[in-house]
């Protein structure tokens, strides 16, 4: 595994899976974030860019993989635990994870308690986040967003989820 960069990233990742705005109504979104001056017409963070983001960030990606995929810290080594009675799930989720990739059901059943929960609905430490796309904010000062710039993101792209990605 690659040692950690420098580099933080956000990744924006739009919590609505099943019916998530297709690529034109996102750029629409996008387009509302950029005249509220954060974002340039280039995607570069402008001078006000720590509105959104304390210290700021470099510049703004969309991020779309073309699938559904896991958007996580991408350092390995995080938790997983089962909603619903706390377990550790990381054996499980190794298993499942590479199953659902594979065409299989974006589930796994719980070896302590035996309940069957989506991926997407276990407990990730640090976050992590199932999506099609994310916004990315790219070399972050800092690993969130300010309170009044959540609500904008979340106003012009709907609930998202905020995943740092430390950048090898």
């Amino acid at each position: 595994m690659p040692h950690p960069g420098h580099r933080v990233d956000l990744a924006l990742v739009p919590k609505a899976l099943d019916a998530p705005p297709g690529r034109a109504s996102f750029a629409h979104r996008l387009a509302a974030l950029q005249s509220q001056g954060v974002i340039g017409d280039d995607g570069r963070a402008t001078e006000t860019a720590g509105w959104l983001v304390p210290g700021g960030f470099r510049n703004t990606r969309l991020d779309e993989p073309g699938t559904m995929t896991l958007y996580a810290n991408q350092q390995g080594g995080f938790r997983v635990q089962c909603p619903v009675c706390g377990a550790n799930a990381v054996p499980a989720f190794q298993i499942a994870l590479p199953r659902w990739r594979a065409g299989g059901v974006r589930a796994l059943r719980c070896d302590h308690c035996d309940q069957q929960t989506a991926l997407e609905d276990l407990d990730f430490r640090p976050r992590a986040a199932f999506g099609i796309r994310a916004l990315v904010l790219v070399d972050v000062e800092t690993a969130a967003l300010t309170a009044p710039g959540l609500e904008t993101v979340q106003t012009h792209l709907g609930p998202v989820h905020v995943i740092a990605r430390r950048v090898t």
